[in-house]
């Protein structure tokens, strides 16, 4: 069975996460709960990472408005700020639970040690 790379898992989770979105401004169209615009957005933005006719498209968009493209722009700023700060809460979590891990094994050699005879 072929293994996929952990950077193609990402690249994948993200398409996947935007088509989502595009799907649910799909349906926000039609249903009176659903914000449509808002998540067709969302999901263009994460998409123009990954998807060259989503670039297309939503730079199209930019020239035809400028204040589109204004929105654009800080919303791409407000999530580029979002998902650092998400890379760096990660970190720390990966960090600490390997300082807990690290200490459990630390522990549990010592009352391994204590109890030979």
């Amino acid at each position: 069975m072929a293994r996929i790379s952990r950077t193609r898992l990402k690249v994948i989770l993200w398409q996947a996460l935007g088509y989502f979105f595009l799907v649910l401004g799909v349906l926000g169209m039609f249903l009176p709960i659903l914000q449509g615009f808002l998540f067709l957005a969302i999901g263009l933005l994460i998409l123009a990472r990954h998807a060259p006719w989503a670039e297309r498209l939503l730079n199209y968009l930019r020239q035809k408005s400028p204040r589109l493209d204004r929105t654009i722009a800080k919303a791409e700023v407000k999530t580029h700020q979002l998902r650092h700060r998400a890379e760096a809460a990660w970190r720390e979590w990966r960090m600490r639970t390997a300082c807990r891990a690290s200490l459990w094994r630390l522990r549990m050699a010592e009352l391994v040690r204590r109890c030979q005879f």
